[in-house]
């Protein structure tokens, strides 16, 4: 479960095209798009995609807590794309 969840955060980030999105945003699309993942899951899955340095976040007062594809990531993305072109 966990890969289908960080190969969606990845897809939904990308779909930003630079744009932070905010962790509450991000969450919601993971439970509508995998509603058989949990809160567990999908906290673990972003925090492991931070922590490989292929999302970043930052905390603002204003937005709280809001991630970004970093271009490792978008180059992950890339070959995903290539070598399992329908797995997304």
């Amino acid at each position: 479960m966990r890969t289908k969840i960080k190969r969606f955060a990845l897809r939904a980030l990308e779909r930003m095209s630079g744009t932070p999105l905010t962790g509450d945003s991000l969450m919601d699309s993971i439970s509508t798009a995998l509603p058989e993942s949990t809160a567990t899951e999908q906290t673990a899955s972003i925090r492991e995609l931070e922590c490989a340095g292929l999302i970043a976040s930052d905390k603002q007062e204003l937005l709280g807590l809001t991630y970004t594809l970093t271009p490792k990531g978008r180059h992950v993305l890339w070959q995903l794309s290539s070598i399992l072109p329908n797995s997304f």
